[in-house]
């Protein structure tokens, strides 16, 4: 009898150790969902485009809410500045005060 507890101990704790680590991957994956920076290209193709935009390119921050993203935001000015672009449009959740 005492080797059928045992046994049923170790599937408990087998069992908490799985739930726990689902737990934390869950909470890591939330967090950087929340609070890292996400970049997406998108190229649009149009007979209807103007020429003056072709190559034309756009940086478009959203949902940031405020966020710092390292000192100063240099994470964020890094990144920007890999895109080569001079063109930016904010839609909300951004400190105005904040310089980028």
């Amino acid at each position: 009898m005492l080797f059928d507890f045992q046994n049923e101990v170790r599937s408990i704790k087998g069992k908490l150790i799985l739930v726990l680590a689902l737990v934390v991957f869950i909470i890591g994956f939330l967090y950087y969902e929340n609070n890292g920076l996400m970049i997406s290209h998108y190229k649009i193709n149009s007979n209807k485009s103007l020429k003056g935009f072709k190559g034309f390119k756009i940086i478009h921050l959203s949902d940031l809410h405020s966020k710092k993203f390292g000192n100063n935001n240099k994470n964020m000015i890094k990144i920007l500045k890999k895109e080569n672009t001079r063109h930016y449009c904010n839609y909300g959740g951004f400190d105005r005060s904040e310089k980028i």
